[in-house]
């Protein structure tokens, strides 16, 4: 217990108030007691001075009597008091404690206490009177014409052994209360600092997280109810932990939850502070922005996004308006992004989060309907206003002119036939691009199409006096591919028509084919004109031709290989071009084998 200060500060305060306490009773005791017995002495020393004086009084002269010498005697042995009486000439005639009167002159210090007029005590240590005496002195007869004097007489010793076995006992009356006090001092300290003590523990464990504990504080007073009190706060805390922690969790599930979805999101998302400090960003909003995902929190915005559109959106949404949707171009990624902008709640705004979608790819698909939409016009309107006018021709009197009117309608039949193709071919990439188009994927016999498409083609080839030649693999086995039986005999069709038509008279032409792993490559070369490399990367885009008015003249519809490309991506497989101006031109599909 001596180590818990707060039990040593009130054990030595209330130890020194008792310690105090005793000192100043005993003081006080002591005086009073002093005061009394003196008191008491006195008034015994004057009862008797009184008494013998008026005694004296009848009998005197005739003092020398052995009845009354035995009467002193007697009165000084039961009260301890020494009787003198001295006659007027202050001359001791008779004394209490000695028979034989010495005939000796009193001190003028004697004389002077015997000859003050009326009563009174005083303390002597003269020769005459003796040491440490207390004395009383009182007139026989009138005081104004006194007979003599009666003196009575104490020595101090007499009563100071009472005095002090009084105080002894008063003294051992105090310590033995002082020492009682201490011990119940001590126990009622310790106790109460004990429960305290308990009280400090139970809140310790409180913080340390300890909430399953009920603390016992025998004690009937205050410190019963604040453990009770304590009891009943530290079960509630522990319920609200209880509570709080079950929201902590589902709070931290929602939030994951809410970050497993954010993460996933094309979109970008960022979300800033008031202060435009980071407190989110999803991958994507990393991967637009080029941000490092690892110390990107708590980073202030310019740091991150060095893009002034970026920055112009928060600072709007942040002071002036709640809601905001634009568009902002990242020209060092060739990038276009629609930004949505709001608010976080509070007022003022605790923050802004932004949502950043990737509108790169719209835009270009909207460009490309537009060029589509375009070149289709362009298209279409070239065979019907060569249609229009022959047909007007015609009306106009040239259906009678034998000379003209059959090619004309030879004309018109060309421009109907180029129109359907255009036609056809515009509807087909259309669906094939949409995804509406219905391709009956299966294992296909690629040597079989190869042949039927060779075959059709060969007509062609031999009035133009081409070789058509035709390359397989493996003659005695069949090369199985992964696509439509209808979607590759379109792309055989197609790239067999552009190289039958770029290629001059007694020119050569060959399909074959290779395998690789689970990899087939479809090989159409030719000894063409050739292709500049200037336009290689652009040769298969819809309505995009070489020679514009070869490739009318010719029939061609600029289509053909942009079809191309597109059945190959969708049978998983891709489209390659090599070409020497001049020279020739191979074209090389890969497919998935079957």
């Amino acid at each position: 217990m001596w180590r818990s200060r707060l039990f040593r500060r009130f054990f030595t305060i209330f130890f020194a108030l008792i310690a105090l306490s005793s000192l100043l009773l005993f003081s006080l005791f002591s005086t009073r007691l002093e005061t009394l017995v003196t008191q008491q002495v006195r008034q015994r020393l004057q009862s008797v001075a009184v008494m013998t004086a008026v005694h004296v009084q009848h009998i005197y002269p005739n003092l020398s009597d052995e009845s009354f010498y035995k009467e002193l005697r007697q009165m000084q042995s039961a009260l301890k008091v020494r009787i003198r009486i001295y006659n007027s000439q202050k001359k001791l005639i008779v004394d209490s404690e000695s028979e034989i009167i010495p005939d000796q002159a009193l001190s003028q210090e004697a004389q002077n206490f015997l000859a003050v007029t009326g009563l009174g005590t005083s303390t002597e240590t003269s020769k005459e009177f003796g040491k440490d005496l207390i004395l009383y002195k009182n007139q026989i007869g009138n005081a104004d014409d006194p007979q003599g004097y009666v003196l009575s007489s104490l020595p101090s010793s007499s009563y100071e052994t009472d005095l002090e076995t009084a105080q002894r006992l008063i003294l051992t009356i105090i310590i033995t209360t002082s020492i009682i006090a201490i011990l119940v001092t001590y126990l009622l300290v310790s106790r109460i600092v004990r429960s305290l003590e308990m009280l400090k523990t139970g809140a310790e464990r409180v913080t340390e997280g300890i909430f399953d504990q009920e603390l016992n504080v025998e004690s009937r007073d205050e410190l019963e109810s604040l453990a009770d009190s304590f009891n009943q706060m530290s079960s509630q805390l522990k319920n609200r932990i209880a509570r709080l922690n079950d929201q902590k969790l589902d709070i931290q599930e929602g939030s994951e939850r809410l970050r497993t979805v954010l993460g996933a999101m094309i979109e970008g998302v960022i979300a800033v502070d008031e202060n435009q400090r980071i407190l989110f960003a999803n991958r994507a909003a990393l991967n637009i922005f080029e941000i490092n995902n690892r110390d990107y929190i708590n980073r202030q915005l310019v740091e991150a996004v060095r893009h002034p559109g970026v920055l112009d959106v928060v600072d709007e949404v942040l002071h002036r308006r709640r809601l905001l949707s634009v568009e902002i171009e990242i020209p060092r990624k060739d990038i276009v992004l629609s930004v949505i902008a709001s608010r976080l709640p509070g007022e003022p705004a605790s923050g802004v989060v932004m949502v950043f979608h990737d509108m790169t790819e719209l835009r270009r698909l909207e460009n490309v309907r537009r060029e589509f939409v375009s070149n289709v016009s362009h298209e279409l309107k070239t065979p019907l206003a060569s249609i229009q006018a022959y047909t007007d021709t015609l009306l106009e009197g040239g259906l009678e002119d034998s000379s003209i009117n059959r090619k004309f309608l030879e004309r018109i039949d060309e421009q109907a036939e180029r129109l359907h193709m255009l036609i056809v071919d515009v509807i087909k990439i259309a669906q094939v691009e949409s995804g509406q188009e219905m391709f009956d994927m299966k294992a296909i016999n690629l040597n079989d199409i190869a042949y039927e498409s060779v075959q059709d083609h060969q007509a062609i080839a031999e009035s133009k006096q081409i070789t058509l030649h035709v390359i397989p693999a493996d003659e005695a086995e069949p090369v199985m591919v992964h696509a439509d039986t209808d979607g590759l005999r379109t792309i055989f069709d197609n790239l067999l028509d552009n190289a039958l038509k770029y290629t001059l008279e007694r020119g050569r032409v060959e399909v074959r084919w290779t395998v690789d792993n689970n990899r087939v490559f479809l090989s159409i070369s030719d000894t063409g004109l050739g292709i500049p490399p200037e336009h290689l990367g652009r040769i298969f885009e819809r309505f995009y031709r070489v020679d514009k008015a070869r490739s009318r003249e010719m029939g061609g519809t600029g289509l053909g290989l942009s079809i191309v490309k597109h059945l190959a991506q969708v049978f998983g497989g891709s489209i390659q071009v090599e070409s020497v101006q001049g020279e020739g031109t191979i074209f090389t599909v890969e497919l998935l084998r079957a």
